[in-house]
């Protein structure tokens, strides 16, 4: 079986509040992140800009749905907006534009995908190499057993 897509490392903390949010999402740290996101919120009152910090092409959801932090994404989708179906930033040409639905199958939290799903999550998106969800829960080994897709 091929290696899964992507590979990613955990977030320093760099001491910016970029790096504090994408080290809690990643940790799933849900007190810590709700507290870098009042943090932010104050020099800058719109929630979507939550979503304008992007570390290797993709978004704090991203991040949060990769590690199957469930809570973490309940918390950025239904409290700050954000959007299942936000197509990662392309860095790397030929590569990116995965969504959080697509990454969330790379996690194998059945419970994170299914979240995701029932939010509206896309089946036939596709990224930038024209694969969609099942492709990349394939790709990563996700077992289709489960039922959730």
């Amino acid at each position: 079986m091929a290696a899964a897509p992507f590979v990613y490392c955990r977030p320093s903390d760099d001491g910016t509040g970029q790096g504090a949010l994408m080290r809690a999402a990643f940790d799933g740290n849900l007190g810590r992140l709700k507290g870098v996101v009042k943090s932010l919120l104050k020099e800058n009152g719109d929630p979507g800009m939550i979503f304008s910090f992007i570390k290797d092409g993709l978004s704090v959801l991203h991040v949060a749905a990769y590690q199957g932090h469930l809570e973490i994404c309940k918390y950025l989708v239904e409290d700050l907006g954000g959007d299942v179906n936000a197509p990662g930033v392309v860095v790397v040409p030929g590569a990116g534009g995965a969504t959080p639905f697509m990454i969330s199958a790379h996690s194998g939290d059945v419970p994170t995908v299914r979240y995701f799903l029932d939010r509206g999550g896309d089946l036939l998106k596709a990224d930038v190499k024209g694969r969609t969800v099942l492709h990349h829960a394939v790709g990563a080994g996700t077992d289709l057993k489960a039922g959730y897709i």
